[in-house]
């Protein structure tokens, strides 16, 4: 896509104002996109978390289990 130059001050008073509208709501865009940037890193660090967490519950239900096969075994 090319580019051309415009020259302002000849756009009518109604495009100009739109052409302003239109870079307000690009910029409050951009601000939008950095949020949802953000805020996916932040869910991306919370499943990383919750993942180790659960793993390490994992582990120790698997030693629980074990421990309690072996009580099951002991002869009486």
């Amino acid at each position: 896509m090319i580019k051309r130059k415009i020259n302002k001050k000849q756009l009518p008073d109604s495009e100009r104002h739109f052409g302003v509208i239109l870079e307000d709501v690009d910029s409050k865009l951009g601000f939008v996109l950095d949020g949802h940037k953000a805020l996916d890193k932040e869910i991306g660090d919370f499943r990383k978390e919750v993942d180790e967490r659960f793993n390490e519950v994992d582990y120790k239900f698997e030693l629980v289990f074990d421990e309690l096969h072996l009580i099951r075994n002991l002869p009486c």
